[in-house]
């Protein structure tokens, strides 16, 4: 009915990572056969994603079948705030024939992926370097900063302050040399940590890892 809201589902204050490449979606089915005499061209659910009042995808009119089949639909968006609002509207408002399902609802974050090469193992008086590389399509992660941890991987603590790279195509490689290694270093942990903001570093629920283990 038109004058209800479209909106028919939300979820609000969803927190999220500044500058982050996000996809929101859902399946989407029209439940009403074609057969049925309600099902008038022009009445097809028609469904949009919103995030912070914005459209980020459109389904278009999901047509009329005898045997309904679900579609997906959704679109992705960066965020520009910590937080965000997202809403499913049906942008055809009609008293009938438009009844729909919705399932599978997800919001995913386009990551990057870290790959660490080094020696596997190393000689007592020998030097040492591991080597990062950095894979992301959307080259929005360009924020990093190197971790050590002498006690397994408990705890953490950082050698350098947040710096920024620059990506070729999709991808950047990062070296750490670890200088001449001791036997009391067996077993040291060295984490690179990217993020898209210097802010973002200091988030673990903003940030992507690898690491590398000296032995």
């Amino acid at each position: 009915n038109s004058t209800f809201s479209p909106i028919f589902y939300q979820i609000k204050s969803i927190p999220v990572c500044i500058g982050a490449t996000y996809e929101f979606s859902a399946w989407v089915i029209n439940l009403l056969p074609a057969s049925s005499t309600a099902a008038a061209a022009g009445s097809e659910p028609n469904i949009s994603f919103k995030v912070n009042g914005i459209v980020i995808g459109n389904s278009g009119p999901i047509s009329y079948a005898n045997t309904p089949a679900w579609v997906k639909v959704g679109g992705s968006f960066i965020a520009t705030t910590s937080v965000v609002d997202l809403q499913v509207v049906n942008a055809t408002s009609v008293a009938s024939g438009n009844d729909l399902g919705l399932d599978d609802i997800a919001i995913n974050v386009c990551q990057s992926q870290i790959a660490v090469n080094g020696p596997s193992t190393v000689c007592d008086g020998n030097t040492a370097t591991a080597t990062y590389l950095v894979t992301d399509p959307t080259n929005t992660n360009t924020w990093y900063k190197w971790q050590k941890s002498i006690n397994g991987g408990s705890s953490y603590t950082d050698i350098t302050t947040g710096a920024q790279a620059a990506y070729t195509a999709s991808t950047f490689t990062l070296p750490l040399a670890l200088g001449i290694v001791n036997s009391t270093m067996n077993g040291y942990k060295y984490r690179l940590i990217v993020s898209t903001t210097n802010a973002g570093l200091a988030d673990p629920g903003c940030t992507y890892f690898n690491d590398f283990t000296l032995i």
